[in-house]
């Protein structure tokens, strides 16, 4: 949404004083992205989020301004937005009347304009129209358009005398209905959309453009102006279907407020009476519906708040606050938020809005991340990686099956019901799986052409109360019996054999099983248990045990790095890790090493080699210049000569 700087006037004068950059940054801090557009004028390019449509408008930016500049002086004032008594004043129109069919139109307001003269804007709107990104057309239509920029609610002007009869009627469109709008374009309707009608056709296509056959023209003597609220759900879906968005439908299908249509037609009907927009006369205005705006009060617990945020605000600011944005506060701290934001429905929103106001930067100290020291002891995917191991030497082959297996695979399994999926893509893959044997007996179904078929799996099952880690095994066609694998695993495990029968759990596959899964072997047995069984396992590698180490955080810098390359030439038997930690230790400017050639020939001396490294220099707290980098580059090529009796290729 664009904004124009000087059009906070209108609402605050402290505003319209403070910089384009200096509102950019409250907006930013408000969590409204800002751009600064360039030009005769600057003018603010806003990223309005879709949950507030109340910001589509100058008086809603003004009000996020006004609350930020307001949020720490004891006397405070929310911006406010009213009508006088012009408007009431009007008598209520005889000479139409407003039909609805249904629920499209939630309110409609307007007012009935004569002595109106079609003609160029005033300057000044022109001016305005043109830093919006508008196109000016005519004193009507730009002031409409204008008018919506400036408050959010949107107008439409009919040329009262084209339409034809004395009702409009409101509702929703039948299929196939044709309407041509404003640009000239004819929609074949698909049904549904909000629509007006007059006796003989479709002349608006409500919320989203309106009819070229009521369009006000230079002929146009009288107007109808408009300022209904359409269902947002509605103005959506015409949208989409139509594939035409416009200003109008953008605010339209995110909800306007209900307070906003007769001060925006009053400001309408103020200004129309001016010399240099033709002084037209508001002699009637037409009220068929006003919306029925239900009070909403949330309870809010100020400690709930302070634990939510984190924070110690007291109550005092918080409802400073809330005051701000336009809430009514009641003393059992019984909120009720402003019709404009519609956003604000249970009590987390309120902490929200506290936590936006008070601005995290300001209340949540920095502090440095010291260096961490971590002891990684035993990862068990290291050590589940070396049971894999020892179960390849033994002839077994891994697979990996579903997470997610069907009823039927639980009910031939005899296993409980539980973790299923509300909308399963597949039926067959519904319930989370509390056994990994469903999973091998499929495997053992779909490999009958291998013989024998002897495989395992590691995987997670899901219990009642608890997610397990477990080992599962099936053998089909294996020439061993159960009894002979039971004791070969647990010698190849160093387990005791007595043991190990005790914690693990056999299961051949019945007659049923074998029909389900139409599995044509006589004999296929199973192994399952919870890999802890093996926690005590004495002939697991030792290389999948890591051991304790220190690890060191260093940050990372929000300067850019240099690189520099440097090559030496070293004995055969030199590491190369060994290098990299000398480089690495050597400054704390290097952030970075990494060996990129190693290269042996007997070109380069008897029993020498090259190596090559990329070093990253950077630093915490400034981008470093060339010369402090090669200043560094040059100690750390000395060290290596003096650690390595290296020479620098």
């Amino acid at each position: 949404m664009k904004l124009i700087i000087k059009d906070l006037e209108e609402f605050s004068a402290p505003l319209a004083k403070l910089t384009a950059q200096e509102l950019a940054d409250i907006l930013f801090n408000l969590g409204f992205e800002t751009e600064i557009l360039a030009g005769k004028e600057p003018i603010l390019d806003i990223s309005i989020t879709p949950n507030r449509p109340d910001v589509m408008s100058a008086l809603g930016v003004a009000r996020e301004l006004e609350a930020w500049r307001q949020k720490d002086l004891k006397r405070v004032q929310a911006v406010e937005f009213k009508t006088t008594d012009l408007i009431n004043k009007l008598p209520v129109s005889s000479e139409l009347k407003i039909n609805f069919k249904d629920k499209v139109c939630l309110q409609y307001h307007g007012i009935i304009l004569e002595d109106v003269v079609i003609g160029e804007s005033p300057a000044w709107l022109q001016d305005k129209i043109k830093l919006l990104g508008l196109r000016p057309i005519n004193n009507i239509v730009d002031l409409t358009n204008y008018l919506m920029e400036l408050y959010g609610q949107p107008l439409h002007a009919f040329d009262l005398d084209s339409i034809l009869g004395a009702q409009m009627t409101i509702r929703s469109a039948e299929k196939n209905e044709t309407v041509t709008t404003l640009d000239g374009v004819d929609y074949k309707l698909k049904g549904g959309e909000p629509v007006i009608a007059d006796q003989e056709a479709l002349i608006d296509l409500a919320g989203v453009m309106g009819g070229a056959n009521t369009a006000v023209d230079a002929k146009t003597k009288r107007v109808l102006l408009q300022a209904a609220i359409f269902d947002s759900e509605a103005i959506h879906k015409a949208s989409k279907g139509l594939s035409v968005r416009t200003d109008a439908s953008a605010r339209y299908e995110r909800a306007v407020s209900p307070d906003l249509s007769w001060p925006v037609l009053e400001q309408a009907a103020q200004l129309l009476k001016k010399k240099d927009f033709g002084q037209a006369k508001a002699v009637s205005r037409v009220e068929a519906l006003t919306q029925d705006v239900q009070e909403l009060k949330v309870k809010v617990d100020l400690g709930r708040v302070n634990s939510l945020l984190g924070l110690k605000v007291k109550e005092e600011q918080a409802v400073r606050i809330w005051e701000l944005l336009g809430c009514q506060i009641d003393d059992k701290l019984r909120i009720s938020p402003p019709t404009w934001r519609i956003d604000l429905n249970i009590w987390q929103d309120f902490a929200e809005e506290v936590e936006r106001l008070i601005g995290l930067d300001d209340q949540l100290p920095a502090t440095r991340l010291a260096r961490t020291e971590t002891s990684a002891g035993l990862s068990e995917y290291e050590w589940a990686e070396g049971i894999k191991d020892r179960l390849i030497e033994l002839g077994l082959s891994e697979v990996f099956t579903y997470s997610f297996i069907g009823g039927q695979d639980l009910a031939v399994f005899n296993l409980p019901k539980q973790g299923e999926l509300a909308n399963p893509l597949n039926p067959s893959r519904s319930f989370l799986r509390p056994s990994l044997l469903p999973g091998l007996a499929r495997v053992v179904a779909e490999n009958s052409f291998f013989d024998p078929v002897t495989v395992f799996e590691i995987g997670h099952v899901f219990l009642k109360d608890k997610e397990e880690t477990r080992l599962a095994l099936a053998f089909a066609g294996a020439t061993d019996s159960l009894d002979a694998w039971v004791a070969r695993l647990a010698d190849a495990f160093g387990i005791d054999s007595a043991v190990f029968k005790k914690n693990i759990t056999t299961h051949q596959l019945t007659q049923p099983q074998h029909q389900f899964y139409k599995i044509r072997r006589k004999n296929v047995f199973m192994i399952e248990f919870p890999l802890l069984v093996l926690k005590s396992a004495r002939r697991i590698p030792k290389k999948y045990f890591i051991p304790s180490q220190t690890i060191p955080f260093r940050p990372l810098s929000k300067y850019p790095p240099v690189s520099r390359d440097i090559a030496i030439l070293v004995d055969r038997g030199v590491n190369s890790n060994e290098v990299i930690d000398v480089i690495t230790e050597f400054h704390d400017a290097v952030e970075f090493v990494s060996m990129f050639d190693e290269y042996v020939s007997d070109s380069l001396g008897e029993n020498k080699k090259s190596l090559a490294f990329h070093i990253l220099y950077s630093s915490l707290d400034k981008t470093l210049i060339d010369e402090e980098v090669d200043t560094i580059h040059a100690e750390i090529g000395h060290e290596l000569e003096k650690s390595f009796n290296a020479r620098i290729r």
